[in-house]
């Protein structure tokens, strides 16, 4: 039979077999016995107005009704079994010895599960007249059932109903079978909620914990399952962070003052006053030192390539009298960090202008420097020059993120960059505006400034005059490149660039080069690398030191070879490295005057590999993705094996050229791997790489 209720627990490690649960078969007091763990029965007893027989075996009764056909009142033999809390009973059977003292009439078995209303367990059973005595002549009877479950005292009673108004019942021999399972039940698991249930295992979200539950106190929770009595209507600042912090406040007044919220500190020299950690206001002097240009003289290798007649849209009218600019922004303190510029959508215009035009690289260029790749420099020497924006960098070595970013169908970055013109502006933006923002993680010191209290914004090739407007944000830092707290930001409106000759824009000066370069090369050569350079004119000129570094920060001295003094004529210059570095090397020439004053060209980058042997960096590497440096014509797979010898990533490579090859999507743990090059003559080559997470 089906229960007339439902059930929202799950079973759990029920047992396949039917166990005795309930015994009774003694006399006329009855004795209960349990055999399965987990629940427990009562002695059989009479209940409404039933009373003892003459039989002296078993639990006989007599002064049966013989009206009704519930048992809430017909008197009847009632028994009971119950399973201990967080446990079920699966009930298939109930037997029993029965006897009736009249030929007609019916035994009927019901049950209920709070002892007051009662349904009907099974069909009614007829059975033969009482022939003989009570203790002789019993009849064993079954009730089977189906999907019969309980989680709480289970009532039974066995009773007659029929014509007879006066009945003679004997029972004897009870016995229950079923199973007691334990029972998985949901609900909140958390014992400080207000409907914490002890007994549940799994949590079904639907704890309730105390709060305010007084709707006329103004911090009330309509989401507060009980009462904790915190109503309360006091105003004041409920945020522990904040200075003026009042733990005694029940709502929020707005009145709180955090580290980082703007102040004013009383002096006029400051800037971007703030509270500060200790809850005290205070501003900085702006670091601010003004902007400079630099120049960096072009190769002849690259004017040859800068030429009008390659593409009128994309080049500059007079190659001959191109200059190219880098632009620095000027700090006199060391702990601030340029973060990006912005300009238009309610911000003043930023722009960037020439009388003429901007040269931009056809190959390889692109509108921040981090989209120039150095190792292409060999190749396409007029990359060097082309016109970008950056923060502190001047290729790809991290990263910087345009708003919005370029768009293939046209915004301010893609007609700059495709269609060099005398007039980049913002405005082109007017919704959104335009900027640049440094995307690297903290802590990081790239966009802090270099030893010259310096930091590179741009690089501007043209044969005209520039003049620029930007919106500088730069942020204060601690010196090993974390974020200085509270954050500290400071806006600098309408800085204005003049690339006049001649003129100062605001506290730095234009820098010309003492010693003016027209080009410096190098490439490899057997087992060296030739380095030659091309001065126009030397003023003062004593020697020209070479130095190389493979991370562009720790340089080593080459040679050094005499200059000419004083020159207005070309004047060109070559010698060896004859100890070249596997993999890319950067070589830069210091110029030194004959008073000891000294300038450094930009540096220029190599690629040298003897035959079938290659490299990875960096190294040690994040896991994520590596480089493959030499000449990797001959180059056909390679595999990366851990120090346990098994493969974790295997790549074949077909037609490779070039001396650099980026290998993605690895996601190495943190280790130590081999990574073996293989050509057409097997294993040339093993790497150690290292990856640190």
């Amino acid at each position: 039979m089906s229960l007339p209720f439902v059930f929202i627990f799950a079973l759990i490690g029920s047992t396949a077999y039917s166990q005795i649960l309930y015994q009774y078969t003694t006399s006329v007091t009855g004795t209960p016995g349990t055999v399965a763990t987990n629940a427990t029965g009562s002695n059989l007893s009479r209940v409404n107005g039933l009373t003892a027989s003459v039989c002296t075996n078993g639990f006989p009764s007599t002064s049966l009704s013989a009206a009704g056909s519930w048992a809430s009142t017909v008197p009847a033999v009632q028994f009971t079994i119950s399973p201990n809390p967080a446990f079920q009973l699966n009930l298939t059977q109930l037997s029993a010895s029965v006897w009736k003292s009249a030929a007609s009439g019916f035994f009927r078995l019901s049950y209920s599960l709070d002892g007051t209303t009662w349904a009907l367990a099974t069909s009614s059973l007829q059975y033969s007249n009482g022939s003989g005595t009570c203790a002789s002549n019993p009849v064993a009877t079954v009730w089977n059932f189906t999907d019969f479950t309980a989680t709480s005292t289970v009532y039974f009673r066995i009773y007659f109903y029929g014509s007879v108004t006066t009945q003679i019942q004997y029972v004897k021999n009870v016995t229950v079978n079923g199973t007691v399972v334990p029972l998985v039940l949901s609900g909140c698991t958390d014992a400080t909620a207000c409907n914490y249930c002890a007994l549940c295992t799994i949590d079904n979200g639907t704890c309730t914990y105390p709060g305010c539950t007084d709707i006329t106190y103004c911090n009330y929770d309509a989401l507060a399952g009980c009462d904790d009595g915190s109503c309360s209507n006091m105003l004041g600042c409920t945020n522990a962070a904040a200075c003026n912090f009042n733990p005694a406040a029940a709502c929020d007044n707005g009145s709180c003052i955090v580290p980082g919220n703007a102040c004013n500190d009383g002096n006029g020299a400051t800037v971007s006053d703030i509270i500060q950690l200790n809850c005290s206001c205070a501003g900085v002097i702006s670091p601010f030192n003004g902007l400079a240009l630099e120049e960096v003289i072009i190769s002849p290798a690259a004017l040859a390539v800068i030429n009008p007649q390659v593409d009128a849209q994309q080049v500059i009218p007079n190659p001959a009298s191109a200059r190219t600019w880098r632009a620095y922004v000027c700090f006199n303190q060391p702990n601030w960090e340029l973060q990006g510029w912005q300009g238009g959508n309610g911000a003043s215009e930023w722009y960037t202008n020439t009388t003429t035009k901007f040269f931009q690289a056809q190959i390889g260029g692109g509108e921040v420097a981090t989209d120039v790749n150095a190792a292409f420099y060999p190749f396409f020497p007029e990359l060097q020059y082309d016109s970008w924006f950056t923060i502190n960098a001047d290729n790809n070595s991290f990263g910087m993120n345009l708003i919005p970013a370029p768009s293939p169908t046209g915004n301010c970055w893609n007609l700059w960059e495709n269609i060099a013109g005398n007039n980049f502006s913002s405005n082109c933006e007017p919704i959104f505006g335009l900027g640049l923002v440094n995307a690297t993680s903290y802590p990081n010191t790239t966009g802090m400034p270099d030893a010259a209290n310096r930091v590179l914004f741009a690089q501007l090739t043209t044969d005209g005059i520039i003049s620029s407007n930007f919106n500088f944000q730069i942020r204060r830092m601690n010196l090993d490149g974390s974020v200085y707290a509270p954050t500290t930001l400071i806006t600098l409106p309408n800085v204005f660039l003049d690339g006049t000759p001649g003129a100062a824009p605001d506290a730095c000066a234009i820098v010309f080069l003492p010693v003016e370069m027209l080009s410096f090369q190098a490439f490899p050569q057997d087992e060296h690398v030739v380095l030659n350079w091309v001065t126009a004119t030397e003023v003062n000129s004593d020697y020209f030191e070479v130095e190389k570094s493979n991370d562009l920060i720790h340089w080593e001295y080459v040679f050094d070879q005499k200059a000419a003094g004083n020159s207005f004529n070309t004047i060109y210059y070559a010698n060896l490295d004859m100890n070249p570095w596997e993999g890319t090397s950067y070589y830069r020439i210091k110029s030194v005057d004959f008073d000891g004053q000294f300038e450094y060209a930009p540096p220029i980058v190599v690629e040298f590999y003897r035959d079938d042997e290659f490299m990875v960096f960096p190294n040690p590497s994040k896991g994520d993705r590596f480089v493959i440096g030499g000449k990797l014509e001959s180059l056909e797979s390679l595999n990366i094996r851990g120090i346990d010898g098994r493969i974790a990533h295997s790549f074949t490579f077909n037609n490779l050229s070039g001396f650099q090859k980026d290998v993605y999507g690895l996601n190495l743990p943190a280790g130590t791997y081999m990574v073996e090059f293989m050509t057409h003559r097997g294993i040339a080559s093993i790497e150690k790489l290292i990856v640190q997470r």
